[in-house]
Parts: structure tokens; sequence; C-alpha cells
């Protein structure tokens, strides 16, 4: 430090002027260095620490809400953040650094996303769901008795049904309208712009039909 900290006499080690000054900034620095090792300590032992994810609508009902329970029963002391939107905008939050992890909906492709690595989780199995009720209108043979609800829909038998469209900001919007068009289809749409929730609610009431990833409804 280009001063003299120490002095010796008979009596032994003194400290001079300057290693008075710069006693209490030394106790502070190994104060410091000991609490950095413990922190360091921690969070690579997710004892502490914050995580930003991001997550699409159908799946913050669904599967991020379980895992982010057990996730905090076990490791309580980290923060979490989550930001709910789709799946280009959770892409780009993350590449400006908004975001430490985000879960994306792709249609069988992965998309080139510059600076981020995506790492494929499940495939998801999209389901149409209905009211409590009646079979589902344009139906006639199960309205009559003669065959139980069908397991499975053509999506020409879809697009005659009145349907509850999400916001044409879901994933799933956008994969389900791809789907139509390809086949030179259009659907018929009931009401349209709605988020998840409100999806759920509309089609219990009976104001149609709408399709959605199976885990939302698993329960």
């Amino acid at each position: 430090l280009g001063a003299k900290l120490f002095r010796r006499g008979p009596a032994g080690v003194t400290l001079t002027d300057a290693g008075e000054v710069l006693l209490p900034i030394a106790r502070r620095m190994l104060g410091d260095a000991r609490s950095a090792r413990e922190q360091m300590d921690e969070l690579a032992g997710l004892r502490r620490g914050h995580v930003r994810l991001g997550a699409p609508p159908t799946l913050c009902v669904s599967l991020v809400a379980d895992v982010l329970a057990a996730f905090r029963a076990a490791h309580p002391g980290v923060d979490l953040h989550i930001t709910e939107g789709g799946s280009r905008t959770l892409v780009d939050a993350l590449n400006e650094n908004a975001l430490d992890l985000a879960l994306m909906v792709t249609r069988g492709t992965e998309p080139s996303v510059p600076g981020t690595e995506l790492i494929p989780l499940l495939s998801e199995e999209l389901v149409v769901i209905s009211a409590a009720g009646p079979p589902l209108p344009g139906r006639a043979q199960e309205q009559r008795g003669e065959s139980p609800t069908p397991a499975e829909l053509t999506l020409a038998e879809l697009a005659q049904i009145p349907q509850v469209a999400f916001n044409r900001s879901y994933d799933l919007r956008v994969a389900t309208d791809a789907a139509f068009s390809a086949s030179g289809l259009t659907p018929t749409i009931a009401v349209e712009g709605a988020e998840m929730d409100a999806v759920l609610r509309f089609v219990e009431r009976g104001l149609g039909v709408a399709v959605v990833p199976a885990m939302v409804v698993i329960d």
C-alpha cells in the first residue's frame, strides 16, 4: 500500500498511524470475504437466489403451478418471479436478459432463436372440451343415442361447432388457426379473444367448445 503499517519495538510489534487506519477496513474486507463465500455456497445449494421464469398462459394454469409449488417447498429461500406471455414475447425477454428461463410452445419444429438453448420437455395432447350435458352439437347419431360422444373429432367436424377462441397472442390459437387454414376450413367462432380462465368458464356455461392442452383439464 506504500505505507508502513507496523512498528517493531522492544515490547513487540505495534501498529503505525497508517496501520490503525487500515485495521477496521481490513476487518470489513475479511468479513465481506466470509459473507461472499457463504452466499455463494447458499446459491450453489439453492438456499438463496432469484429466478425469473416466463411461461405461456396455458402452462401457467397447469404444469407451472404444480412445479413451482414443489420447488418452493424444497427451496423456500429462492425468490420466484413469473412473467406470463406468448412464446415470442418470452424469447425476446430472454434475449434481453429480462428472464433467466422461459417455457415456450413449438409446433413440432425447433425455432431458430439466436443466443438461446432449446431443451424439449414434453409433448402436449390437444383436446376439445365442452360443457357437461348433451352431446356436442352437429353429431346427430350421438343425439339419437346410437353411440357415445366421440373420442375424436376431425377438423372438419370441429369447424362446424361454435368455439370459444383464445386471444390471438396465444400460441395455441396460432396453432389451431394454422391447422384450419392448412385444411381449407373456417371455424365457427362464438366468442373470441378470451384468456385461459375465461375460456374455461365460457365453455362451462355452454357458449361453445374450445381446444386446450389436456393437462389444463386433467383434474
